[in-house]
């Protein structure tokens, strides 16, 4: 098969060597008709410093080693011409075209920096976003386009053709990490058996057998596809959370507004209370005041009396003591029957006293503090009570 029907038809895979992932460079046949890279079956045969032979990656095939390792497998001619030729045709057709697209673009264009060929559209996008590059014209044929067949028969606009193939150059710009164990192999493989980056080397040495090892760059696309999923469902996530925290808000501003106006009643119901209470203490140290008046003047009276008989019968003890010492016999039985009648009479008359005094003060103790009971609770019930707040 011709490396132009290879072209039309799609299949530039069969040119790529099936352990590097690369262009064939120096691609060797084996006994068993694969072909590879004269360097991986030179790491294939270093695997096995020991043995004479290994076994091929693919159909896993006992091989020999020729006597000059890996130089003395033949060439792969087929191989070699369509290679030659596919350089041919590189150095009329724009590249990013080719692969982003499957369009062959004629290039007019070639960046002396990173050795591009680029049509005039990917021309004017890459300088713009690499402005130290220096194109070189190359061809004034800027629009002889045609389409590989299994692409889509519209033209895509050149501004996103233009914008796509830039993408691609600036991602192509990159470098790639080295690879820890062997510095001078790009990390460039993802071994999925071991879930971790590998170079060529890798891939050859510790990592031979492992099934699937992919591409890096394949692996980081799916990543990111899987990311921007994955950020989707948070930003959901994220507005459902905020609906939630804009309801809880609204909420707490709404607690807050009643909590206010339950202060204000609540403060006004106190202060009309404590007005009430004022009123009624006043009221009721007048009242006590003036009773107490009453009563302190009656105790006053009744202790006038008191220390007038207290004198009259500290005058009648002086009287006894000096009849009983000096007094004749007469003098002390007169004496002794008024004493007996005197004291009997003083006797009844103070326990009268006594006990109507302590009544009255009972009396006025009670009626007083039943008097104070019903004036608090008359005031307390006054008081609006607090009306309900929805």
């Amino acid at each position: 098969m011709s490396l132009s029907s290879i072209l039309l038809e799609d299949k530039v895979e069969k040119l790529k060597c099936s352990v590097c992932l690369d262009m064939f460079q120096n691609p060797k046949l084996l006994p068993c008709s694969h072909t590879y890279c004269q360097l991986c079956v030179q790491k294939l045969v270093d695997q096995y410093p020991q043995r004479t032979s290994f076994l091929c990656p693919q159909c896993k095939n006992i091989i020999a080693i020729p006597k000059d390792g890996a130089a003395g497998f033949p060439s792969n001619r087929y191989i070699l011409d369509d290679l030659e030729e596919l350089r041919k045709i590189m150095k009329e057709i724009c590249g990013p075209c080719l692969e982003s697209f499957k369009r062959q673009v004629r290039a007019t264009h070639i960046c002396e920096k990173c050795d591009f060929k680029l049509c005039i559209s990917c021309w004017e996008t890459h300088i713009f976003h690499f402005q130290d590059h220096v194109a070189v014209l190359i061809s004034s044929d800027a629009y002889d386009l045609r389409f590989l067949p299994g692409a889509s028969g519209n033209a895509t606009p050149l501004s996103d053709q233009a914008e796509t193939c830039c993408k691609l150059q600036v991602a192509g710009a990159r470098a790639a990490l080295p690879c820890p164990k062997h510095p001078a192999e790009d990390l460039r493989f993802y071994c999925e058996n071991c879930g971790r980056p590998i170079c060529r080397d890798c891939r050859m040495t510790t990592h031979f057998g492992h099934d699937p090892v992919l591409d890096l760059a394949d692996v980081s696309a799916q990543a990111v596809r899987e990311l921007r999923n994955g950020r989707s469902k948070v930003a959901d996530l994220i507005a459902v959370d905020q609906d939630k925290m804009a309801q809880l808000m609204e909420a707490k501003m709404k607690i807050e507004a009643s909590s206010e106006d339950v202060k204000t009643l609540i403060n006004a119901r106190a202060n009309d209370l404590i007005a009430q209470v004022e009123a009624c203490r006043s009221n009721a140290l007048l009242s006590l005041e003036s009773e107490a008046s009453v009563l302190k003047a009656e105790i006053d009276s009744e202790l006038d009396s008191a220390e007038n008989r207290l004198q009259y019968l500290q005058g009648t003890e002086s009287s006894v003591c000096r009849v009983i010492e000096s007094g004749s016999d007469m003098d002390k039985i007169e004496l002794e029957a008024n004493m007996r009648t005197f004291l009997s009479d003083e006797e009844a008359d103070d326990r009268e006293i006594g006990r109507e005094f302590v009544h009255n003060i009972g009396l006025y103790l009670i009626k007083y503090d039943v008097d104070v009971e019903e004036m608090f609770s008359k005031a307390i019930g006054k008081v609006v009570p607090i009306k309900n707040v929805n």
